[in-house]
């Protein structure tokens, strides 16, 4: 029996299920415990910067590496491949301990960001390794709400307003709005600095049609469009609506019960 120790760190507990042929003991498990011996020790094992703003000044984590069960500490750091992320090494104690101060500075050339922190070691049995280091940029500009919802049994005219979040220091300038459907009519206002778009929808429009959205314009190289989409709100189900009540073995709706609104023979018999 061979135990894969490549996901354990530290003192660990492991349950083996063993399965015999002895009628009595069928079953057994096994407890085994033990420690991973590692040459190199780094808290923590990755870097989250989490939701960053273009208005968000640089930041800076510190990653602490320490000597494990190998030789001391000899750390080399390599250059980033991402402009936006730094690395500085700086030693605590020779040979045992260091911190590597890692620094994002917005923006970020990309919505997500993906790099990793590579240095050489010095110990022998962990030459190199790697620490990912992850973050994501704001959108530039999202509405709130995030989408236009329509009442799925809407008995008139419809409209609705959701209001433009800029990650900037002013609001940018929408250039253009239209929507996937003529039938529907959209219309951007902004006033004091607070940009809403509302959008318009006729009665005689059905909302179940397929994806609907609104598309906005921006003067933006970074953003040129901003796509807002169009649900339809979900009707509740009853067991009375649910279509799978009242159906027979072959699947098909049983007839009603004939009630005064079901007089005659027009609808036969089925509904």
């Amino acid at each position: 029996m061979t135990l894969s120790c490549h996901k354990l760190r530290n003192k660990f507990t492991k349950n083996i299920t063993v399965y015999t042929n002895d009628p009595t003991h069928s079953l057994e498990t096994l407890v085994c415990r033990g420690e991973i011996l590692e040459g190199v020790k780094f808290t923590p094992n990755r870097v989250n910067f989490g939701s960053v703003s273009r208005l968000d000044k640089a930041q800076t984590k510190t990653i602490t590496i320490t000597r494990g069960d190998g030789a001391p500490l000899k750390p080399k750091l390599h250059e980033t491949n991402n402009k936006a992320v730094t690395a500085e090494l700086k030693e605590i104690t020779p040979g045992e301990r260091y911190e590597i101060a890692v620094t994002a500075t917005p923006p970020f050339t990309e919505d997500q960001l993906r790099t990793n922190i590579r240095f050489d070691t010095g110990v022998p049995e962990v030459p190199t390794t790697n620490i990912p280091i992850m973050g994501r940029m704001k959108p530039l500009v999202e509405a709130k709400p995030r989408r236009f919802v329509l009442a799925d049994d809407k008995q008139g005219d419809w409209k609705e307003t959701v209001e433009l979040v800029w990650d900037a220091a002013t609001p940018g300038k929408i250039i253009g709005a239209e929507t996937t459907d003529p039938a529907m009519s959209v219309q951007v206002d902004d006033k004091d600095g607070k940009q809403t778009v509302t959008l318009m929808v006729p009665r005689s429009f059905d909302p179940r049609i397929g994806a609907q959205a609104v598309t906005l314009k921006i003067e933006s190289n970074e953003t040129p469009t901003v796509k807002i989409p169009i649900s339809v709100a979900s009707k509740p189900r009853s067991g009375a609506d649910s279509g799978r009540a009242g159906r027979n073995s072959t699947g098909r709706a049983k007839a009603p019960a004939p009630t005064s609104a079901h007089k005659g023979g027009s609808r036969g018999g089925r509904w």
